[in-house]
């Protein structure tokens, strides 16, 4: 059977095989991005006419081309390029995996500013109803003030909590996270 007398779906399957792999009907699925039937059947013809040999059990079956000896097939000669291509595709991966972790630092900073900023306002909405429930017509002026006194000390309790935990909590937080890259 000469290359020209191939259907489309054929010349797909042949090219997946020829990089070398012994691939499942998965795998030449994946790659030719054909319907299982339609692989299924150039696979069948194929290897009617001698072009492909399987190897293995119905449901652990690898499809190669029948240049490919069974020594080759059977030392792991044919899967040299997908150990190549998966060290590649573990590469990337673990680049992706480093910069999850980055982004998951910053995450984690924002998350403890945000808990931060949520118990100041707390802290400010208990301060102003404490001092708003001793208002007495008397002793209105006084508390008044009282009320603008303890709102800025409250403000100001706000900002060095707030300051604090971006530098000091965070910070350690950071750090403590490259030390443990650096050091990998």
């Amino acid at each position: 059977m000469d290359k020209n007398e191939f259907t489309e779906n054929e010349k797909k399957i042949v090219e997946a095989l020829e990089k070398g792999t012994a691939l499942s009907l998965g795998e030449l699925q994946r790659q030719s991005g054909m319907s299982m039937q339609a692989v299924i059947n150039a696979v069948k013809r194929l290897k009617a006419n001698g072009i492909v040999k399987r190897q293995g059990t119905q449901n652990g079956a690898y499809y190669f081309l029948a240049k490919m000896t069974y020594g080759q097939f059977q030392t792991g000669e044919v899967f040299s390029n997908a150990v190549i291509n998966a060290k590649a595709t573990n590469e990337i991966l673990e680049k992706k995996v480093e910069q999850v972790r980055g982004e998951m630092k910053s995450l984690y900073a924002n998350i403890i500013s945000l808990m931060g900023i949520f118990v100041s306002i707390f802290a400010l909405i208990v301060v102003n109803a404490n001092i708003t429930f001793s208002l007495t017509s008397e002793n209105m002026r006084e508390v008044f003030w009282g009320i603008i006194v303890m709102n800025v000390v409250v403000v100001v309790c706000i900002l060095a909590l707030l300051i604090g935990i971006r530098f000091i909590l965070v910070g350690k937080l950071l750090k403590k996270n490259d030390d443990k890259d650096g050091t990998q």
